[in-house]
């Protein structure tokens, strides 16, 4: 096993740059990062890039781009992207939303129908005994 003292250097300056130069070429983008904003580096990406060839994407595209701030713009062209995805997605929340009133609607009919029943047969407590099992 190596340690990182058993490796030899030259000692020239032209190897201390060589073994800095990728670190010192990483610094400038790192201390950069907070005069751009994120979505700066999309903002020709999804919305005036070769979009759709479609006269709806391209409406999309240019109700987004006058109306909305950026990444709204952007989000709503995604959505259209990709046609069949988002039909698929909006059969999905369609379904489970029907699915979710269905189940609601069901409970509350059960929970009346029993509460309905209880009052109409006019007692507060119900026993039932068990006949013993025959012989």
């Amino acid at each position: 096993m190596s340690r990182l003292s058993d490796f030899k250097s030259s000692g020239s300056l032209a190897d201390a740059g060589s073994h800095h130069r990728p670190l010192l070429s990483a610094v400038w983008p790192v201390l950069d990062w907070r005069r751009h904003h994120s979505a700066t580096g999309y903002c020709h990406y999804g919305l005036e890039a070769d979009f759709g060839s479609t006269g709806s994407t391209r409406a999309v595209e240019r109700i987004g781009r006058r109306l909305m701030p950026l990444r709204y713009a952007m989000a709503l062209t995604n959505l259209f992207r990709r046609k069949a995805r988002l039909v698929l997605t909006q059969l999905v929340l369609v379904a489970a939303g029907a699915m979710f009133l269905i189940v609601m609607s069901l409970s509350a009919s059960v929970t009346q129908t029993v509460d309905n029943d209880l009052a109409r047969r006019a007692y507060d407590l119900r026993v039932n005994f068990q006949r013993p099992p025959a012989h």
